[in-house]
This record gives structure tokens, sequence and C-alpha cells, in this order.
């Protein structure tokens, strides 16, 4: 929680003490603000012992995020009880958050449950979001969709950013029975990406860039992804990147582009190695380098994204920046088929088709032709359609029949998670 929110939550929100503070208390609470941390509880934490509810509050929330005091969840839990027992719903809250989150002999999500019920009765957004979630998935609690939306609702209306980021989810899907309404599912996003709500901002990026929802906008694609990757999400910084050095002028910015995507992919993303393997190798804002590209899609193919694992198959085929390998490029034309690659599904299948890096297998060059037939570009079919016609003539009837029962059975097996 931001200082400067916290403090006005303790100013304001405190309704269970007296309305004049004494002295010692606001000294402790000025302490606090200034981030005077250790003489803000040295000055607190005597009050609080002494029954000061406003003061045990305070304390319970050093405790919660280490602020003059070691972090320590038990601490912060026996501090906001006094006030959530009195009726403060910001303490009945934190204490439900504690008892929800924290591992060990202090969860107890149960009593975080109806510590969230009575902080969102009265009004405490939080809480209503928390609860209204947990209807909404339907484990804690049972299903309750409308119950679970008019919580989230309520929260999402009083600047809860996380309520406003559901609520955006819930118009552009269509989810938890509500029909989808584009127009106001993007109003959501933009009233949590304001607030600074990294998800929501993502969201805004790619509807704007995609033209999902909205019509394509690069300038507020740029702006929405600039302002999540500069929360550090490397996602975002993956797709600024490619943008920044994709887009035409006057959005492109090669060099700022190159730099985030490397950024990004020191972050580990996917996305960032396949781009910049991309723009090397078409030479795409940079000079044209295959064997700078292969170094870079590499990393991709090999954390299991199925796009980089078939480009890398073409440049073995082809011998772009590496030596013509057939093995190699059929291993990683395999790995993207079985992962759904329709390009790749077509390759693998004239492989094994000709023996070409894998040994000759008509029953698999079948099944993977077959598999790839209605998904590849018209082109690509007209040219498999008659190897496929040729395959099936030849295989023996009941041959067929099993491979057809495999191909029926067959399901994508993704090795990178959403």
């Amino acid at each position: 929680m931001k200082l400067r929110r916290w403090f006005i939550i303790v100013l304001l929100a405190l309704s269970c003490t007296a309305p004049v503070l004494a002295s010692p208390l606001e000294e402790g609470l000025d302490a606090m603000e200034r981030e005077d941390f250790v003489k803000g509880v040295e000055i607190l934490l005597p009050l609080a012992k002494q029954g000061d509810l406003m003061a045990s509050f305070v304390m319970g929330m050093a405790y919660d995020d280490g602020m003059g005091v070691k972090k320590n969840p038990q601490e912060a839990a026996k501090w906001y009880g006094p006030p959530a027992r009195e009726g403060h719903p910001k303490s009945q809250y934190l204490l439900g958050k504690l008892l929800f989150y924290t591992e060990g002999p202090l969860q107890d999500p149960k009593e975080a449950l109806r510590l969230f019920r009575l902080a969102a009765d009265q009004g405490e957004a939080e809480a209503q979001f928390m609860l209204g979630m947990e209807y909404l998935k339907g484990e804690l609690l049972p299903a309750d969709h409308p119950e679970g939306l008019r919580l989230v609702r309520l929260a999402a209306e009083q600047g809860e950013e996380k309520a406003q980021f559901i609520m955006g989810e819930v118009y552009i899907d269509g989810k938890y029975g509500e029909k989808a309404d584009p127009a106001q599912g993007m109003n959501w996003y933009r009233q949590s990406a304001g607030q600074g709500m990294v998800l929501a901002q993502l969201a805004l990026g790619k509807r704007y860039l995609k033209g999902e929802n909205s019509p394509d906008d690069p300038a507020e694609a740029i702006r929405w992804m600039t302002l999540a990757a500069g929360q550090g999400d490397v996602e975002a910084k993956a797709i600024l990147g490619g943008m920044l050095v994709g887009f035409d002028p006057p959005h492109r910015e090669v060099q700022k582009g190159v730099e985030t995507l490397k950024q990004a992919a020191q972050g580990g993303h996917v996305l960032a190695y396949f781009f910049l393997g991309k723009f090397y190798l078409d030479g795409i804002g940079v000079q044209a380098d295959p064997v700078e590209a292969a170094l870079w899609i590499r990393p991709a193919a090999e954390k299991g994204y199925a796009e980089a694992q078939f480009e890398l198959a073409k440049m073995n085929h082809q011998g772009l920046g590496m030596p013509k390998n057939p093995k190699e490029s059929s291993r990683w034309a395999l790995r993207a088929a079985e992962q759904g690659h329709p390009s790749a599904q077509t390759v693998i299948g004239v492989n094994y088709l000709a023996g070409n890096g894998v040994e000759q297998d008509p029953i698999k060059a079948f099944q993977w032709l077959t598999l790839s037939q209605d998904k590849i570009p018209e082109e690509s079919r007209r040219q498999t359609a008659p190897l496929l016609e040729k395959l099936s003539a030849a295989l023996p009837p009941e041959v067929k029949e099993e491979a057809m029962q495999h191909i029926r059975a067959w399901k994508p097996r993704r090795e990178l998670k959403d």
C-alpha cells in the first residue's frame, strides 16, 4: 500500500476512534507519514498496548509491511485484532487478508471470508472484491455469479483497480452470464489502467495494437504498453519493443525498440527472443544477420515457443545462420507440430513421406498431413492435397482406419503455459 494512501486511511477511515487526536498519537502518525518509521513505532507501540485502537491499527500495518519493525504476519494479525473486533472495516479486511494468504498456523480461510463479509457489508472495496472473486470462482464459497458480480462491481465503482480490471474482462469476453459489451469493457479497462494496473494497461495496448474492440491505433498501443513496461512487465517490454521496431514511421524507434526487446529477453520472455531473431533474420530495422538471428531464436525455441521452433526448423533446412541439418530441421518441426503448429505439421508430414531427416514412415506422413490439411493456407493445401490423396489410396483400409483413430484422438501438447 502506498504510504500517502495508507496515511489518509489512518486519519480518515478509522471511525471507531475518538474524534480528537491525542498529542502523542498525532506525533506518531506524523513520524510515520514522514517515513520515520522507527520513531513512529517507538511512539505508537506503547499507545497500542494501552488499548488505543488507532495506534493498534497502525502497528498492524507496521508489522504487515515491515515499517520500523521486522515484518511479522503474526504480530500484524495481533494488532489488527482489536480494531477489527470493534467493527473497523479496514482492519477487518487486512486481518482477513493475512488469514487468507499467510501459510502456516495463521492461515484460516473460513475466518478470513467471515471478516471479508463484515468489511464488505460496511462498504470496504477491497473486501468486496475479495469476497466477490470467491463467489465467482466457486472454490471456498458456493459459486454464485450474480452475487460475485454485484460485489466486484461495487468495488469497481469505488475505484478498486483490480475490480475494474475484472469488470473489463467480464464485458470484453461476456463472462459469468453477462452479455459481451466491448465498449463497457474498454471503459473499465481504462479506469483500471489509469490507476496503474499493469494487466489493464497490457490489455489496452494489445487491443489497440490488434484493433480488437477498438480501431487499431499505434499511438495508443505504444502509450499503454510503455506504461506497463515502465512498471517492469516483461511481456509489455517484448510487445513494445516489437512495435517500436516493426511499426512504420512516425511510430518507429528502432534503437529504443531493440534495447527494450533485449531488456525483455534478459527477463526471459520468449517473445522478445523471437522478435529479435526475426528482425535480424529479415533485416527489419537492423542489418540482416542470420547468425545473430539464430542466437536469439534458439532460446525461444528451447523454451517451447512453437513459432520459434518452426523458424529454427526452416533455418536448419535452408542453412541460414548455420549449416544445413535435415535431422535438426525435422526435430524442431516435430516439436512445433506436436504443439499444433499447422505449417510444422505439414513439413514433418512431408519429411516422413520422403525420409528427410527422419526414418521414412507413410503412416506418420498421412497422420500429420491430415491433421494440418484444413488449417494451412489455400496455396499450401493445393500443393499437399495430391500427396495426401496418394497416401490415402496406398494405405490398406485397416491401417488407414487405425491412423484415423489416432488423428481423431490427437491433442496438441503445449510446451508453454498461457
